[in-house]
């Protein structure tokens, strides 16, 4: 397996047209696959190694799809689209109208959940429970319902594609499923990712972008109260309205602190690190010291000063390339920018494997020329 990782790495980075994203990042893979000799010759669990390899590995291999000169198309960004709108859907069905199987659900989930001390039952369960579809963890949507919405805005200012009422549509749903989740970077997000294309469209002559959104938005709210249980839609507004009101940065930070605190005494190799999962989660389990809460200091204590300057060199690359080329590349931009920023505070590239394809596939955009080259042609981002 790790064999196989190597080898498809060094294959795509042969036929990338010796972009400088994809050797970077082709190093900073094969380092982290190295890093099993650290994980052998300490002795860590090797169940942790294979936790990190499928939850932060694996979805680096769809950078390579979103750089390959030759695949330049939207369908990845439109299944990505689809797909999350049909989880989002069907979420907003479950979470509003309770059915009986989906709160037995939630209560087997709270109860299998090791970092949830309070147990629920399911006539309590709903007065706590963030939206989190059928996934179980509102983390998902948040990881998926701001791309989302950056692409159902992105589409709207491309000049071929028809029936853009259902954008608007896409957008509310996003919207709220960013809002429902409660998650504070993805509630926060919403409103800037909303704020930003406002604007833009305002400068690039679809100034009814925001009017149109405002009416679906008070229409959806209309039939809501049609068809949704008044105080089950009560319960859910004093959520999301109590949650706005404990959005501090400090008070999130400090949360996490003691943990980073003892990760780094509990950090040995400074130069190569410990090596990748020896604070996964999964090392949680052989009482080894964990970071479940700071995507930066994770990679620092695994891969080591070598292993994040080996990131820090992708990412500035990347972004920097995506800001020069900006008026193409704002969706890329605002989605890749947003998995990072949710970094500071969560893990968030490495925390689940499905959360993360859509962050490598846009930052393997970022670098890809004939993806650029096609929407300059095209001119479908600008009117």
């Amino acid at each position: 397996m790790l064999f196989f990782v190597a080898c498809f790495a060094f294959l795509c980075a042969s036929k990338s047209r010796q972009v400088v994203g994809t050797k970077l990042l082709t190093i900073f893979l094969v380092y982290n696959v190295a890093s099993v000799l650290i994980i052998l010759v300490t002795g860590i669990p090797f169940d942790c190694y294979i936790d990190r390899l499928r939850s932060f590995l694996f979805p680096m291999l769809f950078f390579y799809f979103g750089v390959e000169y030759r695949i330049t198309s939207d369908k990845f960004y439109k299944s990505f689209l689809y797909s999350s709108l049909f989880c989002f859907v069907v979420g907003f069905f479950l979470y509003l109208f309770t059915p009986s199987f989906y709160v037995s659900f939630l209560v087997d989930i709270r109860e299998q959940a090791s970092y949830i001390d309070n147990v629920l039952d399911e006539t309590t369960v709903l007065e706590y429970t963030r939206f989190s579809s059928f996934f179980g963890s509102s983390y998902a949507i948040s990881y998926f319902s701001i791309p989302a919405l950056c692409v159902s805005f992105a589409f709207l200012f491309r000049d071929k594609l028809a029936k853009k009422h259902l954008l608007y549509l896409s957008i509310i749903v996003c919207f709220l499923a960013a809002l429902l989740c409660q998650q504070r970077i993805a509630m926060v997000s919403a409103f800037a990712v909303a704020l930003f294309y406002s604007i833009y469209g305002t400068s690039h002559k679809n100034g009814i972008l925001l009017p149109a959104i405002v009416i679906l938005a008070f229409i959806l709210i209309i039939v809501l109260n049609m068809y949704v249980d008044t105080s089950r839609l009560s319960t859910v507004s004093e959520l999301i309205f109590n949650r706005f009101a404990r959005l501090d940065f400090n008070d999130a930070m400090g949360e996490r602190t003691g943990q980073y605190d003892k990760v780094l005494n509990a950090w040995n190799n400074i130069i190569l690190g410990d090596g990748m999962g020896a604070h996964s989660g999964a090392a949680m389990i052989y009482k080894y010291v964990i970071v479940a809460d700071g995507e930066y200091y994770r990679i620092l204590v695994e891969n080591g000063i070598i292993g994040i300057t080996l990131f820090i060199s992708l990412i500035f690359g990347s972004l920097k390339k995506a800001i020069i080329n900006r008026r193409y590349l704002w969706m890329e931009l605002i989605i890749v920018s947003f998995f990072l920023l949710a970094g500071i505070g969560a893990n968030s590239l490495s925390v689940a494997f499905f959360y993360t394809p859509i962050f490598w596939f846009c930052l393997g955009r970022i670098w890809n020329k004939g993806y650029l080259e096609r929407l300059k042609l095209d001119n479908k981002y600008i009117r």
